[in-house]
């Protein structure tokens, strides 16, 4: 059995796809966790996972929408696209998903227009966004020492913090 599916596995054998609720994650899996947690971090940081009351484990998925327009409804922030949160832009591309949307609204004609115009200016910047997490992810998830060890996965550390907390778009088109 994968280790995902192990840790949301709880101790009945009931399979929790999207998170595991807290007090159902199995003992030896908080336990690993402490364990290693003791190996690997400094005293002042091991301090707060070994006294907090309770543990949790929650997956993070990416979500990549086919369409953020449906009728006369539109999808923002991260019920259009969710990048993993080590990319750092979910709060700034809500707040440009809501801009957009606002602006469309009052510029255009009628709904259908607006959201047209909304999905062209919304949806390339999120899709970009999903693929930057998966491509840093691509880095993390293989415990390599720096980013810049796979080459193919083209962030060198100067990359990574020119585009870090930055719209998507303004990366692609000033090529940082």
């Amino acid at each position: 059995m994968e280790k995902l599916t192990q840790l949301l596995t709880d101790a009945s054998g009931q399979y929790h796809e999207y998170g595991i609720p807290p007090p159902l994650l199995k003992k030896e899996y908080v336990k690993e966790l402490f364990d290693k947690a003791g190996s690997l971090m400094p005293d002042n940081f091991l301090e707060v996972v070994t006294n907090a009351e309770t543990t949790m484990f929650q997956p993070i998925y990416d979500v990549a929408s086919e369409e953020i327009t449906f009728q006369n409804t539109a999808l923002i922030g991260d019920a259009a696209f969710v990048a993993r949160p080590h990319v750092g832009v979910g709060v700034l591309k809500a707040a440009q998903d809501g801009y957009s949307l606002a602006t469309a609204l009052c510029d255009c004609e009628t709904i259908s227009d607006a959201l047209r115009r909304y999905r062209g200016e919304r949806f390339g910047p999120g899709m970009l966004s999903v693929k930057h997490g998966r491509k840093l992810g691509a880095f993390i998830e293989r415990r390599l020492d720096r980013p810049e060890d796979d080459p193919k996965l083209g962030l060198p550390s100067e990359r990574i913090i020119k585009v870090s907390g930055r719209p998507y778009e303004q990366v692609i088109e000033q090529n940082l």
